[in-house]
């Protein structure tokens, strides 16, 4: 029979947003519960000595290099955006003890070596760790929930006697998470315009803390006399009259296909602002000109260009509702963090970046390298057939997956593979195999080209050029996988391959998603720093007929192969149970990583691609028997099937919506009929309906992503007759995948622009 002992403890965490004046200390509560059955030790060798391995399914088991190895879950609790000075007391009580005969395991440090036990730690006969609660960190998630994260270890360790160690498991730990009120007017949360934008940011918070229901009992009171945010004169209203959901800022290079990006965004209903760098850096919200007051920016760390960029993107969050944000173009200012560059700092638009950088993010930030137009067309093309033709039709390999793995990182998928299963069942590991020469680059490229797979994950040793595979062999060779096969100008680097490049995994049809494990593989500055001509992640989004649209990888060196095993297993944890639009994941898996150096990590580790891109989790089902009547009044749609598909619509005019739709019609009354609607919902190839153009003046330029076209001046019977026209100083271009019909009283008056192109997503 298990004894039953409870043990009062106490951890203290002082964190504070500055100075304040506070009140009387409240406290929340909860119990995390542990199954003793579910505890799993094992033995495993590590040098010339054993040690025990203690792991609970679902926990990580981080720590700092030579402390024991033991399992901890992290819980994040949703608190007042106003409380400061936490404290966590817990109260244990103990399930089962375990006698073994080996040492606990020691955290590693770097990849490729070994580090040995903690003399002082190990040999204190001190249960080990000394506190079952402490408190990890505090943030600010979607600008204004604030969070704190609070680390539990159900598991103690500690030397018993001369050969024998002892375990101790936690069947539950009861915890009070303790606070204190401050004075309103110090605290500096970004509240943004909107009730509807505020929701969001509760939707996601709701998702992450263990004590939901208190999440908007918790976030600003918004009346003027009880906040003061970053933007003093800021009071929210219900309405924005700008709205701009997606942000798309690029260089000049890069405009034009960015116009084909931006489309898709609008045809799904979603509002899209596309801006020059130039026009972004000259903006005086971004430079604090005469015309914005300046207290109301008033916590800047930064007046160079990437400050400016970033204050650009914090007032289109404020104010416009801005969710996603694509920097496009190499040439898009960055910031610097040790190694490496950090898009981190345009996504968390709170931190004081003089101070130190965050892990929460309130903006999705993608990127794209690149500085020609034809490398954003290679990328557009890539993200249109992952998205409405991937594999051309054969959708099965959106079921497969393939990680890489070398010797020096044995072990570190482990966690990100059987997470991943249930979207990828097939999942292949291609590791190192001592002594067999394996896997080599065209090993690795053979099975993309002959499996294909929509994922991609990789734990080697990496550089902006290559990563390697294997070796070195007795010969001193090694095995490698380039950026492009004929672009290997490393110095110091032999290769026994040839052909052995990106460029040639042979999946133009099948594009996938990768997320990189290896250290600094796409580098914003490569070609000034490594004199690398292109990198590995800017390869595989901009290069021609293979890659994929999303590549997450490192810009800066890793800080050691324990981290990068942590955040993949963060990342696949979040896939599917917060979103499977990657933005969302990624920065959540941000959020969520709680290891020594997430610092490092967070900054270190960027997304170039679409962010606001959904990622298949299933095998794409096909939209049947849908219609569509068009009249002067608006469009009905009939035949919609699934529940839950959104309905998305733009016009010529600028006006986009879109709504979810549970019935099996909908009527879009005083919609124009001659807008573009799309129907689409997670795990279904959307549906693009045919564009009937009549009695229109195309007055804005515009770029159309349509099925079949047909155009004129008495084609559709159920509306007002009247020419279609392309004014003079219009640039009218549409992508058609099927017919395109142009009759009488169709005209492009000269001085305007017009073109059709054929849907090069469609083989």
């Amino acid at each position: 029979m298990k004894k039953i002992v409870s043990i009062p403890c106490v951890a203290l965490a002082v964190a504070a947003l500055c100075p304040l004046v506070v009140a009387a200390t409240s406290h929340i509560n909860y119990t995390a519960s542990f199954d003793c059955e579910r505890l799993v030790i094992g033995t495993e060798e590590l040098g010339e000595n054993s040690y025990a391995t203690v792991n609970y399914p679902g926990l990580y088991n981080p720590g700092s290099p030579g402390q024991p190895s033991l399992p901890v879950q992290y819980l994040k609790f949703s608190v007042p955006y106003n409380a400061v000075n936490f404290t966590v007391e817990s109260t244990p009580t103990v399930g089962e003890v375990f006698s073994i005969s080996h040492p606990v395991m020691p955290c590693q440090g770097t990849a490729g070596t070994v580090t040995a036990p903690d003399a002082v730690l190990y040999g204190s006969g001190t249960p080990f760790p000394v506190a079952t609660a402490w408190i990890v960190d505090e943030g600010m998630v979607a600008g204004e929930n604030h969070v704190v994260t609070v680390a539990v270890t159900p598991v103690t360790c500690v030397q018993a006697s001369e050969n024998q160690y002892q375990l101790t498991l936690m069947e539950r730990i009861d915890l009070s998470l303790g606070y204190e009120s401050s004075d309103t007017s110090s605290v500096y949360p970004l509240v943004r315009d909107g009730r509807g934008l505020r929701e969001k940011g509760f939707d996601l918070t709701r998702k992450v803390v263990v004590n939901p229901q208190d999440v908007t009992a918790n976030a600003v009171s918004v009346t003027p006399n009880q906040l003061r945010s970053y933007d003093e004169n800021l009071i929210p209203d219900e309405t924005i009259t700008d709205s701009v959901t997606y942000l798309i800022i690029t260089t000049p290079a890069m405009s034009h296909s960015m116009r084909r990006l931006a489309a898709l965004k609008r045809q799904k209903g979603i509002d899209v602002r596309l801006v020059s760098l130039n026009d972004v850096l000259n903006d005086p919200i971004a430079w604090h000109g005469d015309s914005i007051p300046r207290g109301v920016y008033s916590y800047v760390s930064y007046t160079d260009d990437a400050g400016k960029l970033r204050q650009y993107i914090r007032d289109s969050y404020l104010h416009n509702g801005t969710e996603y944000v694509l920097l496009a173009g190499t040439g898009i200012p960055y910031r610097s963090h040790d190694s490496g560059q950090a898009d981190m700092y345009f996504s968390d638009l709170i931190t004081d970046w003089a101070y130190g950088a965050c892990r929460y993010g309130a903006v999705q930030v993608g990127r794209l390298l690149g500085t020609k137009e034809s490398q954003s067309e290679n990328y557009t093309d890539k993200l249109f057939r992952y998205e409405l033709n991937p594999g051309n039709g054969d959708y099965s390999y959106l079921k497969r997956g393939v990680v890489l793995e070398s010797e020096q990182f044995d072990g570190c998928s482990s966690g990100l593979v059987p997470v991943m299963n249930p979207s990828f069942p097939e999942l292949t590991l291609i590791a190192e195999q001592v002594d067999q020469l394996f896997p080599t680059g065209h090993d690795v490229l053979d099975s993309i080209s002959t499996n294909h797979y929509g994922f991609l994950s990789s734990f080697n040793s990496g550089t902006p050029a290559y990563i390697q595979l294997y070796g070195p062999d007795e010969n001193s060779r090694n095995y490698y996988l380039w950026a492009l096969s004929g672009v290997k100008n490393m110095p110091n680097v032999t290769d026994t391959e040839t052909g052995n490049g990106l460029d040639l995994m042979g999946n133009k049809a099948y594009p996938m998603i990768c997320l990189s494990m290896s250290g600094k593989t796409m580098s914003y500055n490569s070609y000034e720093t490594d004199n690398v001509e292109i990198n590995l992640g800017e390869s595989f989004t901009m290069g021609k007929s293979y890659g994929g649209p999303v590549y997450m990888g490192m810009t800066g060196n890793d800080a050691s192969g324990l981290d990068m095993t942590l955040f993949a297993d963060e990342f696949a944890n979040s896939f599917g149970d917060v979103s499977t639009v990657l933005g969302d994941v990624y920065y959540h898996a941000k959020a969520n990583y709680s290891e020594t150096f997430w610092e490092e990590l967070v900054c270190r580790h960027n997304y170039l691609g679409d962010p606001a891109l959904d990622m298949w989790s299933d095998t794409p089902q096909k939209y049947s028997g849908v219609s569509l009547a068009r009249s002067d009044a608006g469009v009905i749609i009939s035949g919609i099937s699934p529940s839950g598909t959104i309905v998305a619509y733009h016009s010529n005019d600028g006006t986009t919506g879109h709504q979810t739709v549970n019935t099996t019609s909908v009527t879009l009354s005083d919609v124009s009929p001659n807008s573009t609607i799309m129907l689409y919902k997670h795990n279904y190839i959307p549906y693009i309906a045919p564009l009937v153009l009549q009695n229109v003046t195309l007055g804005n330029s515009q770029y159309v992503i349509a099925s079949e076209v047909t155009a004129g001046h008495a084609v559709d019977n159920n509306r007002t007759r009247g020419d279609v026209t392309v004014p003079i100083g219009v640039e009218y271009e549409i992508e058609a995948s099927g017919t395109v019909k142009f009759e009488g009283g169709f005209k492009v008056e000269k001085g305007a622009y017009f073109a059709v192109r054929p849907s090069s997503y469609k083989d």
